[in-house]
């Protein structure tokens, strides 16, 4: 797109979110139509709206224009409001009138799959990439700016509430129904800026929301739940360039199963993608990943409201109920939240006010004897939010009461002083009792509706604000210089998958230790070879393309006498010629390595977002167990060793039973190390599986590896069994 067409296309993708002048083509005066609906929903709307029919004068007392020619001024946006068949005439007109933008509710386009409904579709991406117009939907709910009253759905629009004093969510959803029920969130106070469907994203996208969101001063955080996107690289600059002005991005990654992909090709006609991929990504990029819708609410109403940064390293408890305090503490172990002791000056404080039966630490019970005494509650919640062990008070809500609303206040005024954030935890059923919408409407108090929640929040928090410390932060290499020249040679001429023994080559170029091996072709070399080596040896079966050689029967271990040698040579050639057409097998022996932890270490190149780095616990149980994390490669010291503590099994690097502790940073050297490999080479390698790696006090070695290289004409095949 030509700079002069770019530089428009974004001033209308303004015009048509923050609009002076609305067109509603399609307008109508019938009860329940949708362009009753969307005249009614534009009523206080602070521009001009101007409906658009030819078939009506006046509607409900408003002038009614036949076309947009007869129009006194050109709308800013046209909100189409016909069936499919005629929204093309319609789109091309807005151009050729210069509108900035125009909404299509209609259905019945790339969403379907025919072929007949997704070349109309490609007709209005066209349109909007030669005029500048921009186009939202089709297969819509609308767009909503809340603040101007430019409510253009045919949906009950949200009603406005007081923006929290550091602003406000801006809401995007691919899905324009679920779009519209995160708007009702207003109903409780929420406090929301912008509502942002995108459909089909013929044109506008999510991707495009966020770029406007970033720019908005009203959103101070900016809440995305989507299923896929077609250019992954314009979704994560978007999401550095949110980090970059520091505006929380929150973002809800739907379509994480086979089926949640394949509803959203259905639903939106979208690619959902690799969603571990994406994750990872935007982890990448400085934005909060959720697991839930609901989650992604509290979590941004939550950045709204707190300062950008932790101000302490750990957050403080503060509860009327002993069970809450255990509920809490439980909780925050789970997410790895700190929960530090109190300083002495704090304790002294809390040690004064609390009757003997309640606890003082952290976290702190004062007991239900606030109910006679409010300021006791006050007066220790303010203590430990001057202590600057802490950034956040979580204070559980156990009963909705009505002596309650006063408490938030006071909460609300202690947070501001303080510049930190009070977590208001809804522990009572009783979701809509006094002090939830309190709660809500206070500026410096986020409300959770779950311990579970609010602890993931502020660990996210804290990764959320490291993450973003990192970006733009040199890289310093791990691996020789002269790793990528060597790595480029060996992959020079390789086609589809690599053997056992090039791709540990390649490793070894990368500083990786591997086991070293020896091809043996009878029984008399095997023995010779082992007998040169002393003690216990391997022999496995080597076949083109062949990843899992144990399931194959190709692989004995731990072989120490010579008729137990020469029998397993028997089996393994037995099992090659069964196995092999081309007579290209070959068996290669190594010696036995000591025993340790195995991990696994792979990687793939995502074909949306790039070269993507696993690390798991390995052996023959990887795929059962699943215990893996993911991240982008390349990865530097600090983030190997994120990867490795984020392990459920991590406990057993520290020793386990007869296992010695394995050396972190070595690890962590190593998965650095082989990440580089997969960066520097992610044209040429589409895939890459290390394991195990056996861990252990002394060492780390690489017994095996396959690595499946980009073919001439795409992605290599292999004969990888799932």
């Amino acid at each position: 797109m030509a700079k002069d067409l770019q530089a428009a296309s974004y001033d209308n993708l303004r015009r048509l979110i923050d609009p002076k002048a609305i067109a509603v083509i399609g307008a109508s005066p019938r009860e329940g139509s949708f362009g009753k609906r969307v005249l009614e929903n534009l009523v206080g709307f602070d521009g001009r709206v101007y409906p658009v029919n030819s078939r009506y004068e006046t509607i409900d007392g408003q002038r009614c224009y036949a076309g947009l020619g007869d129009l006194p001024e050109t709308p800013d946006c046209a909100v189409i409001v016909v069936g499919r068949n005629n929204v093309l005439e319609i789109v091309e007109s807005c151009a050729e009138f210069g509108v900035g933008g125009v909404v299509i509710f209609a259905s019945g386009f790339g969403e379907t799959a025919k072929p007949e409904d997704i070349a109309v579709q490609a007709q209005l991406t066209e349109i909007a990439n030669t005029s500048g117009i921009r186009i939202v939907g089709p297969n819509c709910l609308g767009v909503i700016n809340i603040g101007s009253g430019a409510a253009m759905t045919f949906q009950v629009a949200p009603r406005k509430v007081t923006p929290w004093p550091r602003g406000s969510i801006g809401v995007i959803s691919q899905s324009g129904a679920l779009g519209i029920a995160l708007s009702q969130a207003t109903e409780r106070s929420c406090s929301l800026s912008h509502v942002l469907t995108s459909g089909n994203s013929c044109d506008v996208d999510i991707t495009d929301y966020i770029e406007f969101l970033v720019d908005d001063e009203s959103c101070r955080a900016i809440a995305c739940a989507f299923e896929g996107v077609r250019d992954a690289s314009k979704l994560i600059n978007a999401a550095f360039r949110a980090a970059a002005v520091e505006k929380p991005l929150i973002v809800y990654k739907m379509a994480a199963s086979d089926g949640g992909a394949a509803a959203a090709m259905s639903h939106s006609g979208t690619f959902a993608g690799s969603h571990d991929a994406c994750c990872a990504s935007l982890r990448r990029a400085g934005a909060v990943v959720v697991d839930s819708i609901d989650a992604m609410m509290e979590t941004a109403a939550f950045f709204c409201k707190a300062p950008l940064v932790p101000q302490g390293n750990g957050v403080a408890v503060l509860t009327t109920s002993g069970g809450a305090s255990i509920i809490a503490a439980d909780t925050a172990e789970k997410h790895e939240v700190p929960l530090p002791p109190l300083a002495p000056s704090t304790h002294a404080t809390l040690a004064a006010r609390v009757p003997d039966f309640g606890s003082v630490g952290n976290p702190s019970d004062v007991t239900a004897q606030v109910v006679n005494d409010p300021e006791m509650f006050n007066e220790c919640a303010s203590a430990m939010m001057k202590d600057e062990a802490f950034s956040a008070l979580v204070t559980p809500h156990v009963l909705a009461l009505d002596f309650a609303i006063p408490r938030i206040v006071q909460m609300n005024e202690i947070a501001r002083k303080a510049n930190k954030i009070v977590c208001n935890v809804w522990i009572s059923e009783w979701t809509s009792g006094p002090g939830a919408r309190e709660s809500e409407e206070a500026g410096h108090v986020a409300w959770f509706r779950t311990m579970d929640r609010c602890f993931a929040t502020l660990a996210a928090w804290k990764s959320s604000a490291e993450a973003r410390a990192r970006i733009g932060k040199p890289k310093r290499r791990v691996s020789s210089p002269d790793a990528k020249k060597i790595g480029a040679r060996l992959l020079a001429d390789a086609n589809g998958a690599m053997t056992e023994r090039a791709s540990k080559e390649l490793l070894a170029a990368y500083g990786i230790n591997v086991a070293q091996d020896y091809v043996v072709t009878s029984v008399e070399e095997a023995l010779s070879m082992a007998s040169r080596l002393g003690g216990a040896v391997v022999l496995k079966g080597e076949v083109q393309g062949l990843a899992h050689k144990s399931e194959a029967g190709l692989v004995r271990l731990n072989l120490r006498q010579p008729d137990e040698i020469a029998a397993e040579f028997a089996n393994v050639r037995a099992a090659l010629d069964a196995l092999d057409d081309n007579g290209c097998g070959r068996i290669i022996l190594q010696p036995m390595i000591p025993q340790g932890i195995e991990i696994m270490v792979g990687g793939r190149v995502d074909p949306q977002f790039g070269p993507m780095l696993v690390l798991g616990l390995g052996g023959i149980l990887v795929e059962l167990v699943k215990d893996t994390t993911l991240e982008v490669a390349p990865v530097d010291r600090e983030t190997a060793a994120e990867m490795i503590s984020r392990l459920r099994c991590q406990d057993i690097f520290d020793g386990f039973r007869h296992l010695p502790a394995v050396d972190r940073g070595a690890l962590a050297d190593v998965i650095c190390r082989f990440s580089e490999l997969l960066s520097d080479h992610a044209d040429l390698i589409s895939e890459i599986d290390v394991n195990p790696l056996i861990c252990s006090a002394d060492s780390i070695i690489a017994v095996d590896g396959f690595i499946n290289c980009a073919t001439r004409s795409g992605i290599g095949e292999n004969q990888k069994d799932e």
